[in-house]
């Protein structure tokens, strides 16, 4: 066995002794990653930052959110997102308030032309001292929440 092929041999064993070790240490401590990773849900936009698109894709934590009409939400800021519910706060501009504080949560989550996406939204606009809350699930017919 020549050399260089020796030294090849040896940093395989030592790199493959290593991934066997990396592995063991992993399964002993419970922590050995999923084989295929958990997807995290989206909610479907229009918005792309602070602009409008044509185009409806998913998004996590967006910063700006809307339907395909109606103003956006915006300076949205997220307290959670998970697997089940995300829950944030923004505002948006409205003919009774300029600017309107929102709270909006996001439940239910189903998985449908090839997102995990949240099927319902919960809207509750601050009006002074009263609430106004409204349900919508999301429809793919109007491609937005109804």
């Amino acid at each position: 066995m020549s050399k260089a092929t020796h030294h090849h041999v040896r940093i395989t064993t030592i790199a493959a002794a290593a991934a066997i070790a990396l592995a063991t240490a992993l399964a002993a401590a419970g922590t050995v990653p999923a084989a295929t990773p958990r997807a995290t849900p989206v909610v479907f936009d229009y918005w792309h930052g602070s602009h409008f698109s044509t185009h409806l894709y998913g998004a996590i934590r967006p910063t700006w959110l809307g339907g395909s009409f109606g103003p956006a939400i915006n300076e949205l800021r997220w307290q959670s997102w998970g697997s089940g519910s995300a829950s944030g706060e923004g505002e948006i501009f409205q003919t009774t308030c300029q600017p309107c504080r929102v709270a909006i949560q996001f439940s239910g989550t189903t998985r449908s032309h090839g997102s995990l996406y949240f099927d319902r939204e919960r809207i509750t606009d601050y009006l002074g001292r009263s609430a106004y809350t409204q349900r919508l699930h999301w429809s793919w017919s109007s491609r937005n929440y109804v």
